[in-house]
């Protein structure tokens, strides 16, 4: 093996960390090994566990980066002037913008939950941080009690895990948009922003394929 190149500390530990969220976001935790990570890093693993002692210590590491984007997003809504419906639109689009991007945040957050309960426990935190975010902006603009707009926040995030494997599939920037604007549209001001087509509330409902 090719003598890996030498890096100031600090760069090599972003470009471990780098490679590494690549490696879990492909292979998932459990078929990950640190011997595939220092590979595709282009160095031995005594220089891996030079910067990590552990797996759980490497991934946890990645977890905590691409929570950190999430968060910095979701607290960037309280510096933000506006209404309530351009503050979820904003932070509807910047978490977006990263799913897009990489597809790597959600992506990597929603397949950790079995690694171990530290990791679990890192994850919880980083949802959390984001509902009580997001419930901070809804009580700016509604009379909700703490507890009722953080419940709205988790329900608000939750909507955007579950469109974040959309998103990250989205053939076109067009479609990406849509499904952006309609979760957004949704979100801001509910059912009663489309439009009806007239049917009673006791026609029969046509079940989704």
């Amino acid at each position: 093996m090719v003598s890996p190149v030498r890096m100031p500390r600090s760069e090599r530990r972003a470009q471990l960390l780098q490679v590494a969220v690549a490696c879990f976001t492909r292979d998932g935790y459990y078929r990950t090994s640190m011997e595939m990570v220092a590979t595709a890093a282009g160095v031995t693993k005594p220089v891996l566990y030079q910067h990590f002692s552990s797996k759980e210590e490497l991934y946890l590491e990645v977890i905590r980066r691409v929570g950190s984007q999430m968060c910095d997003q979701i607290d960037q809504l309280l510096d933000m002037e506006g209404d309530t419906s351009v503050r979820v639109a904003f932070a509807l689009e910047r978490i977006s913008e990263i799913i897009i991007a990489s597809a790597e945040p959600l992506r990597i957050l929603d397949t950790s939950d079995a690694a171990s309960p530290i990791i679990e426990s890192a994850v919880r935190d980083i949802y959390d941080h984001c509902a009580r975010g997001v419930g901070t902006v809804l009580m700016l603009s509604r009379e909700l009690t703490e507890a009722d707009a953080e419940l709205l926040g988790q329900g608000l995030t939750g909507m955007v895990r579950a469109t974040a494997g959309r998103l990250a599939a989205a053939g076109t920037s067009g479609e990406q948009e849509h499904l952006v604007s309609l979760l957004g549209t949704f979100i801001s001001s509910g059912l009663r922003a489309f439009p009806s087509i007239g049917v009673t509330d006791s026609a029969p409902a046509t079940r989704l394929a």
